[in-house]
């Protein structure tokens, strides 16, 4: 195995964990609605900076759950679910294919 292989299966492994830890950091606020939260684990540096003031106002206007024409549009939360599994399962897939370099 040769100095490309092992660098380009080591950045791509980063990559890929990455990606995992985003999609499993951030699923459990989507799929309860919680949009607020969902930007703040995403956006680190927005929690407890005022601009997060208006993710928490809307939040607390409604949930994306409930259809009842406050806060977040119904259904939005399904957009962010969708996201947040794309990026977990583009992680696993990363990590296939670093395993399957480095056993070639």
């Amino acid at each position: 195995m040769g100095g490309i292989t092992i660098a380009s299966a080591v950045l791509m492994g980063e990559w890929a964990f990455i990606h995992i830890m985003a999609g499993l950091m951030t699923f459990g606020p989507a799929l309860g609605g919680d949009l607020a939260e969902f930007h703040k684990r995403v956006f680190a540096k927005l929690k407890g900076h005022p601009k997060a003031k208006a993710f928490d106002d809307v939040q607390r206007a409604g949930s994306p759950c409930k259809d009842d024409g406050r806060g977040y549009p119904f259904l939005l939360n399904r957009v962010f679910i969708q996201h947040s599994m794309n990026l977990f399962f583009v992680g696993v897939q990363a990590w296939v294919a670093v395993c399957v370099e480095i056993n070639h």
